[in-house]
């Protein structure tokens, strides 16, 4: 019974820490500013890359930064794709709910998202990664 249990902790550890990375192939030449935790950093209309958790949930899609809900808006229509070639969609966007992640897009202020909830968002999203809950990137 016990090397059941440990063959399923091993198992579950594995599973749980797999990396998901998806990306643009062709991006315009921006800076992404990296801002981490410092919100001060942020500005109307500037290419960022943040790190937060990735909420999913009915009609709200956003990042839980540290002092701020960003709205998410994502363009389905140019897909992100991993390095198997899978195209990002809503499906596939529910594996990233709650894990902390790595981001880089358009940062635009004023209320928007559902029922103008949110005061930021982010689009013209280029990159999406998963990251340790320490902020370490997953290698």
């Amino acid at each position: 019974m016990k090397k059941v249990c440990l063959i399923i902790l091993i198992f579950t550890i594995i599973s749980c820490s797999k990396e998901l990375v998806f990306y643009k192939d062709s991006v315009e030449a921006h800076n992404y500013l990296s801002v981490g935790n410092n919100s001060h950093l942020l500005e109307d209309k500037s290419y960022v890359e943040l790190e937060g958790i990735f909420n999913m949930d009915f009609e709200n899609v956003y990042l839980e930064h540290p002092s701020e809900r960003i709205w998410l808006e994502f363009d389905f229509f140019n897909k992100l794709k991993n390095s198997e070639g899978k195209k990002l969609d809503g499906k596939m966007l529910k594996e990233f709910n709650g894990k902390k992640i790595k981001i880089k897009g358009k940062l635009s202020f004023g209320n928007t998202g559902h029922l103008s909830a949110y005061k930021m968002k982010l689009t013209e999203i280029v990159f999406l990664k998963t990251m340790y809950p320490d902020g370490a990137e997953m290698k």
